[in-house]
This record gives structure tokens, C-alpha cells and sequence, in this order.
């Protein structure tokens, strides 16, 4: 097991291995908060289309291994499970985690500061 803790970690080799496909080429964009780094990537695959990925990095010993088993341990067997995709999940006591998702931001958004929409309630 280990951990990717640092963007510079990420390397074409790596995701060709999590994805399960040849990566040719990725872009990348960090973001940061208070607990975690999300890098936001883009994959050029060897047949040319593209994949949206979205690595959180929660590195420190402050960090327990819930998240990453959510993915990788809780609902594994549940057939069409309305979860992101996950790729990769490693979590390492002492070290952190790191989370290898599909990336939604092109068709999902944070709507925490939209108002509620009364017509949906009865």
C-alpha cells in the first residue's frame, strides 16, 4: 500500500495501473482547504479521449481510514450503487489517505448556498 501525499507523486505509470487503461498524458490543478488537497486532473488516454479524475489527499495522523473504506470496503458488493466512481483508495495509520474518484464537477454541483425549491414538497 501507499499513500500518494504530494500532486508531484502522480505520475502517467500510476494512473494507467488505476485506471486499467494506458494514460499517454494527464494535466493537473491543486486545490486546497483546511483538511485536504483535492488535485484535480485530466487524462489523455493512448486512444485519445480523456478522463475527468478528482485525487483527495488527507495526509497527517489525525486521519482514520472511514472514508477510504467507505469506497473501497462498504458497498462494494451493492449492485449500481449511486456512488462516485473510485478508482483507488489507500489509507496508511500515520500517513493519511488518498481517494482516486471520478470527477462530476462538468454535471454535479456544490448546492449548499441554493435556496430550497418549495414546488418539490408536497
Amino acid at each position: 500500500m501507499h499513500v500518494i501525499t504530494d500532486p508531484t507523486q502522480i505520475t502517467s505509470d500510476w494512473l494507467s495501473e488505476k485506471l486499467s487503461q494506458t494514460v499517454t498524458d494527464f494535466t493537473l490543478h491543486t486545490e486546497t482547504s483546511n483538511w485536504a488537497s483535492q488535485v484535480l486532473l485530466k487524462a489523455t488516454l493512448a486512444d485519445g479521449t480523456t478522463k475527468a479524475l478528482r485525487l483527495k489527499l488527507c495526509v497527517g495522523e489525525t486521519f482514520g481510514p472511514s472514508e477510504a473504506e467507505f469506497y473501497t470496503k462498504d458497498y462494494v458488493t451493492l449492485a449500481n450503487a449511486p456512488l462516485v466512481r473510485c478508482y483507488d483508495a489507500q489509507f496508511v495509520p500515520g500517513v493519511g489517505y488518498h481517494i482516486l474518484l471520478e470527477d462530476l464537477s462538468e454535471t454535479h454541483h456544490n448546492r449548499k448556498d441554493a435556496p430550497p425549491t418549495l414546488g418539490l414538497y408536497p
